[in-house]
């Protein structure tokens, strides 16, 4: 019958299209980036696991028309430890806010003058347990 022809191709074309959009779900490990008006915030810093009992900062590029910039970093469980608002690109924790071998995730949102989220990128931020 002409079904069976038609839907060994359907299926494997079902497949390949859910395969595509698990992979661009998956992404890039366990970076999360959202895109807004303009690209995405590209970070600059830290890039890698950050040493224990040391200040750590978190840098990333301007992003065209953004204003302002939220910085937040929440704990393993979802907690925010610091959430605050600046103009800079670069933000130094101290010393004492991250605990050694403790795991966090930092989201910037970059923000034009009115308010507006133009970009925002959520990346994991890991520290050795020195």
């Amino acid at each position: 019958p002409w079904w069976r022809r038609t839907a060994v191709p359907v299926a494997l074309a079902a497949t390949a299209l859910l395969a595509v959009g698990l992979s661009r779900m998956v992404g890039r490990g366990d970076e999360e980036v959202l895109r807004g008006a303009d690209d995405a915030i590209a970070i600059v810093a830290p890039d890698a696991p950050v040493a224990a009992a040391a200040p750590v900062v978190l840098a990333w590029r301007p992003v065209p028309d953004a204003a302002r910039y939220a910085v937040e970093v929440l704990d393993a469980g979802g907690a925010a430890l610091l959430d605050t608002t600046l103009a800079d690109t670069t933000l130094t924790l101290p010393a004492t806010t991250l605990r050694a071998g403790a795991e966090y995730r930092w989201i910037v949102t970059a923000r034009d003058a009115a308010g507006s989220e133009r970009a925002r990128v959520v990346r994991p931020l890991r520290v050795r347990a020195d």
